[in-house]
């Protein structure tokens, strides 16, 4: 585990390789990613789909369709289907806080650096938090 302070935002980065006997199996590659401290205007569900697209886009994800679940008084639930798996996102504005799974499967990996950066640029939480898992 590693822990970096970057000013106003502190990242803890996890990496876990789970080595399964997997025949004939795709080989996969999982993100989970707390946004604690959130400053953004993530109680309006428009304004948290341009930021998610523009995740899915730096990241260069294909979008298949997006489906969004909005809670009373506050909090969204989104799943975008991608054609490389999936990402699914809660959120919590009341506590400044976004769970995100991003899966894909393949080849299809990502940096964890360049996901840090991406999502402290997007998001500006003021703790991220990273596990990647591959298996």
């Amino acid at each position: 585990m590693v822990k970096v302070d970057k000013g106003i935002i502190k990242t803890e980065i996890q990496s876990i390789n789970i080595n399964l006997t997997r025949i004939n199996l795709p080989k996969i590659n999982h993100l989970v990613i707390e946004c604690e401290k959130v400053l953004i205007d993530i109680y309006d569900n428009i304004n948290l789909l341009k930021i998610l697209d523009s995740i899915t886009a730096d990241l260069n994800l294909n979008v298949l369709n997006r489906i969004i679940h909005n809670f009373e008084p506050q909090g969204h639930s989104v799943v975008y289907i991608l054609k490389e798996s999936h990402l699914a996102v809660h959120s919590w504005p009341e506590l400044g806080y976004l769970h995100f799974d991003l899966v894909t499967c393949g080849n299809k990996a990502f940096s964890i650096k360049s996901v840090n950066k991406i999502f402290e640029n997007k998001l500006k939480p003021g703790k991220l938090k990273l596990i990647k898992i591959n298996y």
